[in-house]
C-alpha cells in the first residue's frame, strides 16, 4: 500500500435499530404475517408453485387488484382462503421477527370522544442487500456520517461565535448550509478547477468500504415512533426493515494523506486518529443531553453516532442553536408552530425518534463506536 494511504477498522455496535433502505417496500400482499414474525417467501417460487396448483388466476387478480380481490386483502387471507400453504422450505424467502407495535397517540375526535388509532402491519420498507440476498451497510452511508460528524465538530468547538441560521425559507437555510460545507470542506486546491468544484472536497480522501453480508436474522421489523418530552409515544403507520440491536457492522476506512493539490487530506489521518474522542465530544454537544429530557435520566455520553433513516433531524444538519432548529423546522413543517413550542418546552426538535421492541424503548439509528489503526 502507498506510504500516503493508511487504513483503519471502525466498527459499529447497533445500540438502537438501524435503517438504511433499498428504495423498495413490500406489501401486505408480498408476506405473511405472524403475532412475532413476518415472513417474506420468494415471490417466484411461490407463483410456480400455485400456478402446479391451479391457481394462478385468483393469485393473479389478488396481486393486481382485480376480479373479486379487494384492495385491501392481505396475503395471510388469500392463503387461507386458497388453501396454500407456504413455507421458506417450499419457497425460500427468509423471516425476520417483530418488534412492538404501538398504537397512535389519543386525539378528539370530531364527536368529542377520545380516539386511539391501533397499529397493524402495512408496507415494510426493504434494508438494502447485496446480490445474495444479505443485508448490508454501504460505505457510503457511513461516509456521510462520518462527514456529518466533522462538520458538526466544528461548529459546536465555537462556542463564542455559534453558527447562526439566517432567514426563515427553506432556500435560505439550504443555500446557508451548502455555503458553510464549501467553505470549510473545498480546501484542496487542485490544478485547473474552480475552489467550489466538488474535486476539491477534503473527503475525496477518504474512502470507506461496503461491510461485508450480515445474516437476515439480524434484521427486526420495526414501527417509527414519536414521543414527546411528556414521553407520550406516538405509534406510526410506517414499517421498516432494521438491524437489530446488539448487530455489529465492521468497516474499512482508507484516508489518503498525501498533498491536498494532489488529492490527498494530510489532516484526515489525525481526524480518523481521533475520532472516537470527537464523537463523544458532537454526542456530549448535540445529543445527549438532548434526549435525556425525553428519558428523564442521565444523558448517556461515550462515542455515540446515529446512522441510517429515521434517525432525526439532529444527526442529519449541523444547526447548533435550538430555536434555528425550530426556524429551520417551521419552514418545512409550517402546521406545526416549532417555534412557540420550542420556546414553552426547550426542546427541537419537539420529538425523538424512538421504536419499541419488547418493553423496551430504543433511539432509531444509535450506535457505538469504535475505531483503529488496520495493517
Amino acid at each position: 500500500m502507498s506510504q500516503y494511504l493508511k487504513p483503519f477498522e471502525l466498527t459499529l455496535r447497533c445500540l438502537g435499530p438501524v435503517f438504511i433502505g433499498s428504495g423498495e417496500k413490500r406489501t401486505p400482499k408480498e408476506y405473511v404475517a405472524s403475532t412475532s414474525m413476518v415472513y417474506f417467501p420468494d415471490m417466484e417460487r411461490l407463483y410456480a408453485d400455485v400456478a402446479a396448483q391451479g391457481k394462478s388466476e385468483s393469485f393473479e387478480e389478488f396481486m393486481m387488484n382485480t376480479g373479486k380481490a379487494q384492495p385491501d386483502e392481505r396475503f395471510n387471507e388469500w392463503i387461507a382462503e386458497n388453501g396454500v400453504k407456504v413455507s421458506p422450505k417450499n419457497h425460500g424467502g427468509y423471516g425476520v421477527k417483530i418488534g412492538s407495535i404501538v398504537p397512535g397517540r389519543a386525539h378528539r375526535g370530531r364527536d368529542g370522544q377520545m380516539i386511539q388509532e391501533q397499529r397493524q402491519l402495512n408496507d415494510i420498507h426493504s434494508f438494502i442487500k447485496d446480490v445474495l440476498g444479505n443485508p448490508y451497510v454501504p460505505g457510503s452511508s457511513v461516509k456521510g456520517m462520518l462527514r456529518s460528524i466533522y462538520l458538526q465538530s466544528l461548529v459546536h468547538q465555537r462556542t463564542a461565535q455559534p453558527v447562526r441560521v439566517p432567514g426563515h425559507q427553506t432556500r435560505e437555510h439550504r443555500q446557508y448550509g451548502e455555503r458553510f460545507e464549501r467553505k470549510e470542506l473545498r480546501k484542496s486546491g487542485r490544478p485547473n478547477t474552480r475552489p467550489q468544484d466538488a474535486v476539491n472536497d477534503l473527503f475525496q480522501a477518504i474512502r470507506v468500504t461496503d461491510s461485508p453480508g450480515l445474516r437476515t436474522s439480524d434484521l427486526l421489523i420495526c414501527q417509527k415512533m414519536d414521543v414527546n418530552v411528556h414521553g407520550k409515544p406516538d405509534g406510526l403507520p410506517l414499517f421498516r426493515e432494521c438491524l437489530a440491536p446488539g448487530t455489529s457492522i465492521s468497516l474499512r476506512v482508507v484516508v489518503d494523506t498525501s498533498p491536498t493539490a494532489r488529492g490527498g487530506w494530510p489532516a484526515g489521518e489525525r481526524f480518523l486518529e481521533t475520532l472516537s474522542d470527537t464523537v463523544a465530544f458532537v454526542n456530549k454537544a448535540r445529543y445527549a443531553e438532548y434526549a435525556a429530557k425525553y428519558w428523564d435520566d442521565d444523558p448517556q455520553f461515550g462515542p455515540i453516532v446515529y446512522l441510517g433513516g429515521g434517525a432525526g433531524y439532529r444527526s442529519k444538519t449541523f444547526v447548533t442553536q435550538q430555536d434555528d432548529m425550530a426556524k429551520v423546522l417551521d419552514a418545512q413543517f409550517p402546521k406545526i408552530k416549532h417555534v412557540a413550542k420550542t420556546r414553552d418546552l426547550g426542546v427541537s426538535p419537539l420529538v425523538l425518534k424512538l421504536t419499541k421492541i419488547g418493553d423496551k424503548y430504543y433511539e432509531m439509528g444509535q450506535c457505538e463506536l469504535s475505531i483503529r489503526r488496520a495493517e
